[in-house]
């Protein structure tokens, strides 16, 4: 699966850092059920599979931040909300 972040309108001197990044099986982002997928800016794994930043789009190094994540479901669960 593939997640981009990235500012509508860039300006200068600004650039995109994630500091979390979360799935869950609802739209409450509080849900206790949920597979970081990024924490305190630092990739995770899901499923015992890491997460990776794409080539030139690193977190914090401009105005587009990259994921590559391990397709992941919640039993019972028909989407994935991700926060």
């Amino acid at each position: 699966m593939f997640i981009a972040i990235r500012h509508l309108q860039p300006f200068a001197g600004a650039s995109v850092q994630v500091l979390r990044l979360w799935g869950t099986p609802t739209a409450d982002q509080g849900d206790s059920t949920f597979y970081e997928i990024v924490v305190d800016q630092c990739k995770q794994w899901v499923n015992d599979n890491p997460t990776f930043e794409m080539d030139g789009f690193e977190n914090g190094a401009g105005n587009t931040v990259r994921y590559s994540v391990p397709v992941f479901a919640f039993q019972n669960a028909q989407e994935v909300k991700i926060n």
